[in-house]
């Protein structure tokens, strides 16, 4: 379990809303859910090609404090991080969400980044 000191990445957690566009097609947007101080573990990288680009992904594992507002996470969310000096933010499709050692204190998250 970590240490509150080791949550050091500031992230904001969104969920998916569907909306219409001005020709009434739906639309999905993001809509920020809540923001958390979170630890960011990398845990496999992998490269490949696809239609001669290189396609780079990240598997990571996001642990925030388990609130009234986490615990509601679920694979249909995402989280953003947008690190210092970096103008683009990372953005995470979570895969798996887990309320670690069920003790209500740490939410833990598995996660895949596309970098193109």
């Amino acid at each position: 379990m970590p240490q509150i000191g080791q949550l050091d990445k500031r992230v904001v957690i969104q969920a998916p809303v569907q909306t219409a566009d001005e020709y009434n097609q739906p639309v999905q947007t993001w809509h920020t859910l809540t923001m958390a101080w979170a630890r960011i573990d990398p845990l496999v990288g992998r490269e490949r090609y696809v239609a001669a680009q290189e396609i780079s992904t990240m598997t990571v594992r996001i642990t925030v404090r388990y609130t009234s507002k986490t615990r509601v996470i679920t694979p249909e969310h995402r989280v953003l991080h947008n690190a210092r000096g970096i103008n683009k933010a990372r953005i995470f499709q979570i895969a798996t969400v887990r309320d670690l050692r069920e003790s209500h204190e740490w939410i833990q998250m598995v996660c895949g980044e596309v970098i193109s």
